[in-house]
């Protein structure tokens, strides 16, 4: 990937478009269409659209809070998020693996989207599924920059109920794993001022975490042949919070 999905409304309407008619078709198609407690695909698609409608005539409100029609911007932006999951769920379900792709694409853009005009994301696990599915697709330095801020922009906006992280006993809980995937994409950037500000927070957020983290990290700084600016940051930590404690 060269690029990272661009957060703008008309252009995912532009890609729901271009391949959902497909998805639709595979349904219609089937024999025995999946079980799934959601909407049909059709019906998704068609309540997608109304919502992107809706929020193209809010787009840029999020800045002004006495603006009429803000107010719902986040329930509005988490059943958009809630929409894109379960059209990805149908995707998978009918095998449809390229719409799969694309819609966690589109889950990514359209959740930045709703970051930047300040809304509260609450639907979290879709999102941090699909900033890892972009984050694995790109390989190249300088786009990782772009993708750690749009992850700082996305855990920003989330909801204070989930990021005050109360019930820590699933470690699968979207709030770490979007914390540590920042981390990660940090890393991958090659930046050490990203690194440096990514696992201060991870620290501060995820202390329980932050050993194992720090060890494979230094794993990984010999197993991919990071470059040594990118070592000595990961070092600094490691020691920090991995070497044995000398006692006097």
């Amino acid at each position: 990937m060269n690029t990272t999905p661009v957060a703008d409304l008309s252009t995912i309407e532009e890609e729901l478009h271009s391949v959902t008619p497909a998805l639709i078709e595979a349904y219609e198609d089937a024999a025995q269409p999946p079980e799934l407690h959601t909407a049909t695909p059709e019906i998704l698609v068609e309540s997608i659209l109304r919502l992107l409608s809706v929020l193209r005539q809010k787009d840029g409100l999020g800045a002004q809070p006495d603006a009429p029609g803000t107010r719902d911007i986040s329930s509005l932006s988490n059943y958009g998020i809630r929409l894109l999951a379960d059209l990805t769920a149908w995707s998978a379900a009918l095998k449809q693996q390229s719409a799969v792709n694309t819609l966690r694409e589109l889950t990514y853009a359209f959740a930045l989207w709703a970051a930047r005009q300040e809304a509260e994301i609450s639907d979290l696990q879709p999102v941090v599924d699909a900033l890892a599915f972009v984050a694995n697709r790109v390989k190249s330095p300088g786009i990782l920059e772009d993708l750690y801020q749009a992850a700082c922009d996305l855990q920003n906006a989330v909801d204070p109920l989930l990021s005050q992280d109360f019930d820590r006993s699933n470690p699968g809980r979207p709030w770490r794993l979007l914390v540590l995937n920042r981390a990660i994409i940090a890393t991958r950037s090659h930046q050490p001022l990203l690194m440096e500000a990514a696992f201060q927070v991870l620290t501060e957020l995820l202390p329980e975490d932050a050993e194992n983290f720090f060890r494979e990290g230094m794993e990984q700084m010999d197993a991919l042949d990071y470059p040594g600016k990118v070592r000595l940051v990961m070092e600094k930590y490691y020691q920090l919070w991995c070497a044995p404690k000398n006692l006097h």
